[in-house]
């Protein structure tokens, strides 16, 4: 990848060329070019978001960067936690090293991909130390505080093209033990996979979720870690937080609402801690679904209001009693999704779950709250 020539004024002015151009047509649009010009530019055109706050994208790394909202966010904590410098173990094309830059800190970044770390120190002129290296062999600023999100995917691909992940720990880059190793000498912020099991006590367990999407699963390491559990929510009106230790709540019968909690909620444990926010109970101890007899707030998950409750089988009968021709199905607890006899649609929505001892079949139907 030419990065000087893609931030040079030509380079810039292909890439405004290039966005909404059919990649076919791309020569056509500017023929003087090189194919490997044209390839470049239109990778910038068609893959950094018009409102992306650094400069140049390679696919994978904009596919695997942080959402800029959550690392400015996690960028001001750390920095009103006391942390002064960072390490950026593995910068990719350097979100996160610029949002702790622009939160004020310190940021010396690595990098072992010699074109990631030359987009990096694109992105990042004169604001952070960018170094090409690996940061597991590199002598650490014993001052520093260590930001890590190791890379869980292989160079080469599958024959389909997709990524190939890496699901063993000690094959991360850097790998799992160098980062719990760290973690006694520094503090610590690894970013890993939502399901990551192998995590010491006393971390914090942080998700956050855009848009009911799970985009981030953060450990907090002593001394930073503030409690148990985190879930953070961006919705419309902003962030919205839960956090402690995992409660347990009530079970009960399904109330005026029943609430599909968002999934930050679900994947850090925060379920019964929402469900005593919302004044609610649980259908199901095994199951995420939150009832509640008020209007819950948007926040907390997709709600549904509650019109009428029936058997699985009872579905379709329910919504043509109902005037309903369509519903979106919410369902757990099952090993295939159930059948409901409605077509797939806005119209309405059906609940379905497996509660109780012995477990049985319950479904609700109901409409958007």
């Amino acid at each position: 990848m030419d990065v000087d020539w893609l931030i040079s004024d030509e380079g810039r002015a292909v890439i405004a060329a290039l966005r909404g151009v059919d990649p076919l047509r791309a020569r056509e649009v500017v023929p003087d070019l090189s194919a490997q010009r044209v390839a470049e530019a239109l990778t910038q055109a068609q893959h950094r978001p018009a409102d992306f706050p650094l400069t140049l994208v390679t696919i994978d790394g904009i596919q695997q960067a942080t959402p800029p909202a959550v690392a400015a966010r996690r960028a001001q904590r750390l920095a009103e936690s006391g942390v002064r410098t960072i390490v950026d173990a593995g910068c990719g094309i350097g979100v996160d090293s610029w949002a702790f830059a622009k939160a004020g800190l310190h940021v010396i970044a690595y990098e072992v991909d010699p074109v990631t770390a030359a987009v990096a120190r694109a992105n990042l002129p004169e604001v952070v130390d960018v170094r090409h290296g690996d940061a597991t062999t590199a002598e650490l600023p014993a001052d520093a505080a260590l930001y890590v999100d190791p890379a869980r995917r292989l160079q080469h691909r599958d024959a389909q093209g997709r990524p190939i992940r890496v699901h063993d720990p000690q094959r991360w880059s850097p790998p799992w033990s160098w980062v719990l190793g760290q973690a006694h000498d520094r503090p610590v912020v690894a970013r890993i996979r939502p399901g990551h099991r192998d995590l010491p006590e006393n971390i914090e367990w942080h998700c956050s979720s855009i848009g009911r999407s799970l985009v981030d699963a953060t450990a907090w390491f002593p001394p930073l870690a503030a409690v148990p559990r985190r879930a953070s929510v961006f919705q419309n009106d902003g962030w919205h937080e839960v956090a402690g230790s995992p409660e347990s709540a009530g079970i009960g019968e399904a109330g005026a609402y029943i609430v599909d909690p968002d999934p930050a909620i679900v994947r850090s444990g925060l379920v019964g801690n929402v469900a005593h926010l919302v004044g609610g109970r649980l259908l199901d101890p095994r199951l995420a679904f939150i009832t509640c007899d008020d209007h819950p707030p948007q926040w907390v998950g997709r709600s549904m209001r509650v019109v009428e409750q029936t058997s699985i089988k009872g579905i379709a009968a329910s919504c043509r009693r109902l005037g309903i021709d369509s519903a979106t199905l919410w369902a757990r607890g099952f090993d295939t999704l159930p059948r409901t006899g409605v077509r797939h649609g806005q119209r309405a929505i059906v609940v379905a779950a497996r509660i109780g001892d012995p477990r049985r079949s319950v479904a609700w139907v109901g409409h958007s709250a």
